[in-house]
């Protein structure tokens, strides 16, 4: 094996550590830091490309490192990369691990990821980039953290308008939150959100889900 095909096999190693071995054990920040360390550093059989910092990301956004993972973004235009979907789905993801880690009734705290969210929004647009199922679902997440169920909902709304994928969980999550605040109109409302998406229909889970509630809301 030649020394830069083990180079490259010992970073791949790094990448597959972080990225799937993360979710399934504790750790520190420090391995993040570390493989970003090899990264910038042009270890050999490294290479600075957006997969790469992307890997970077995506440990970042299981662990909530959202300042990590913010300072990695701005990296992209230090090394003339161009961001993708995944950049920004990570990006999401961070805020809404974070924001779930954290004290939700906090103001501050939701203030600062609503606004980082709203943030990431609009540097998809300006990239041209379609909202994925992805992107959405945790931007989702955050505004129902947040009480925004509005706001949720609108994003879903102008997401099938624009064409862009919707997944039901999404969809879901926005109606199971004005069906736990008794609000039943607007929870069957969303849930037939669920016809125009590629599901195509309102899934069966979500309307037991509802009438579940409904039933709880009118013992009370």
């Amino acid at each position: 094996m030649s020394f830069f095909c083990l180079f490259s096999a010992v970073f791949l190693s790094i990448i597959v550590f972080l990225f799937y071995i993360i979710p399934r054990i504790s750790t520190t920040s420090g391995r993040v830091d570390n493989a970003y360390y090899m990264l910038t550093n042009r270890t050999p059989g490294t290479s600075i490309t957006t997969s790469s910092f992307n890997c970077i990301l995506g440990a970042c956004a299981k662990l909530g490192l959202v300042d990590s993972a913010f300072a990695t973004y701005e990296d992209f235009e230090a090394y003339g990369l161009k961001p993708d979907a995944n950049t920004f789905s990570y990006l999401m993801e961070c805020l809404a691990v974070d924001l779930n880690n954290n004290d939700n009734n906090d103001k501050d705290e939701m203030t600062f990821h609503i606004e980082a969210a709203e943030e990431v929004f609009s540097l998809i647009h300006g990239y041209g980039i379609g909202i994925t199922h992805h992107i959405l679902k945790h931007y989702v997440q955050i505004q129902c953290a947040c009480g925004n169920l509005q706001a949720a909902r609108s994003a879903i709304e102008d997401t099938i308008e624009n064409g862009d994928d919707v997944c039901v969980d999404s969809i879901a999550i926005v109606s199971q939150g004005y069906a736990s605040l008794g609000k039943f109109d607007e929870a069957e409302s969303v849930a037939a959100l669920a016809e125009k998406s590629r599901y195509g229909s309102i899934p069966l889970h979500l309307t037991k889900s509802i009438e579940k509630m409904k039933n709880e809301h009118s013992l009370r």
